[in-house]
């Protein structure tokens, strides 16, 4: 009897001795469970994951002694499970038989490298030692998940110190009772000697009343003159054109009167608009 042979005689005694599920130990030190003992198919031995998929291990990569450890009663510590990234196999049908036309996508070399670069390096504290390479997959795995939860709880520390700190709420204010309106009566504004609108607004009105009735006398006046002096007597007599030069003096001395009466009423409302700045009146009350 080979060796080989032996070896798969035990894995059949301890499937019968113990209703347990089996592993499988690589020389590399990864486990995997399947649920019964696998069957030798070639170079590879043949089993069945726990969720029901087939997968085919080279004989090769098969540590026999550790796996006949792993499965003995009461001896040693079961490894962990890789559930992906063992090199497995779908067969499209239930009654595919087995052999050598079964194929692997991806050796099982292939897939250990796979699964050692997707591996978190374990961060060590002070006086811890790294696990050894050939330690069972259980305690290496709980290394990375330990590993693995203090990471994210450092990124989670780093997120909450980066994000901006809200400012405190204040306590709503209750908002203070509004004081009553008083109506006021507008205080009306009055000179620096007391008078008010209705003195300034009397007075200007007076003397523009004055200065439009000069400025209207004075522009007739001087069209009258214009008129008579376009109507000079030729060859007439002396005393037509005698006449004639007494009428026109008469309206230049009118035109005369007129723009004097024009330029006094001007200087009027020139004083009163002094007089009213003097007094602080507003310039509006005598326009």
């Amino acid at each position: 009897m080979s060796f080989f042979h032996g070896f798969a005689v035990t894995l059949l005694v301890l499937a019968q001795a113990a209703p347990s599920r089996h592993w499988v130990i690589r020389k590399d030190g990864t486990g995997v469970e399947l649920r019964a003992a696998p069957a030798r198919r070639g170079n590879a031995w043949v089993g069945t994951l726990l969720d029901g998929q087939l997968v085919s291990i080279p004989v090769a990569e098969v540590d026999e002694g550790k796996t006949l450890d792993a499965n003995r009663t009461g001896i040693g510590v079961v490894p962990t499970p890789t559930p992906t990234f063992t090199p497995t196999i779908r067969l499209p049908g239930s009654k595919v038989p087995l052999g050598d036309k079964v194929k692997l996508t991806v050796t099982g070399g292939e897939a250990q490298r796979k699964l050692e670069s997707a591996r978190v390096i374990p961060t060590l504290k002070p006086g811890e030692k790294e696990p050894p390479k050939d330690a069972p997959l259980s305690a290496r795995a709980l290394k990375e998940k330990e590993n693995k939860a203090a990471i994210d709880r450092l990124k989670a520390e780093a997120a909450e110190k980066a994000a901006p700190e809200k400012p405190a709420e204040k306590p709503a204010e209750k908002p203070a009772d509004k004081p009553e309106k008083r109506e006021e009566a507008s205080v009306e504004h009055k000179d620096s000697s007391g008078r008010g609108e209705a003195y300034w607004r009397g007075r200007a009105e007076r003397v523009l009343g004055e200065l439009e009735q000069a400025k209207g006398a004075a522009r007739k006046a001087e069209a009258a003159l214009g008129d008579h002096e376009t109507q000079a007597p030729r060859g007439q007599t002396e005393a037509a054109q005698g006449s004639w030069a007494g009428t026109l003096q008469k309206l230049r001395n009118d035109v005369t009167a007129a723009q004097q009466r024009e330029a006094k009423a001007q200087g009027a409302m020139d004083a009163l608009r002094e007089e009213a700045r003097k007094a602080n009146a507003y310039p509006g009350w005598l326009r």
